[in-house]
């Protein structure tokens, strides 16, 4: 069961996660359809056969890079297990912060993989972060994409420069 961005685009980022309509991978989508990526979404497959076919199709469908959405008690291994399949960078995060203890976040690490890997912030940030990382690694092969990254980190900037923090005593 894979669905596509309305993006008629190449698929460009592949997403694995069992939370599709959860508010963190909500604005993971929308932070990568602002962009203009496109993504295909998976929920998390239940076999190690499973996730190595999606995995494989994904990237023949032009996937370089993947988001792996995880829920604490489920599918901690299978962002590791998905480094160990693929050459493209992965990238995951924990779909909900509460309930992530240092435990979850060491079986989340691969033990070994063929693949640069990287376990951002939970929730929200975390997912919001994993789609600026990945725009940020496509960019690397997509000067239009890195101008609009650019352009973006740039307003960003602005911004923060121009907002004043409350005053703390």
């Amino acid at each position: 069961m894979q669905n596509k961005t309305p993006n008629s685009q190449k698929i460009k980022a592949a997403i694995l996660g069992v939370a599709q309509k959860s508010k963190s991978m909500k604005a993971m989508l929308e932070t990568l359809d602002f962009f203009g990526v496109s993504a295909l979404t998976s929920p998390i497959p239940r076999t190690s056969a499973a996730l190595a076919a999606w995995i494989q199709n994904s990237e023949s469908d032009g996937a370089r890079v993947f988001i792996v959405a995880i829920a604490p008690n489920v599918d901690a291994e299978i962002a590791a297990k998905a480094a160990t399949l693929t050459k493209r960078p992965v990238l995951a995060y924990y779909d909900k912060p509460s309930n992530v203890t240092p435990e979850h976040l060491l079986r989340a690490l691969p033990n070994r993989s063929a693949s640069p890997y990287a376990l951002l912030a939970a929730g929200l940030a975390g997912a919001k972060n994993s789609a600026l990382c990945a725009i940020h690694i496509l960019a690397l092969e997509d000067p239009i994409l890195a101008s609009k990254i650019k352009q973006f980190r740039s307003h960003q900037t602005m911004s923060a420069l121009a907002s004043r923090l409350p005053q703390t005593r």
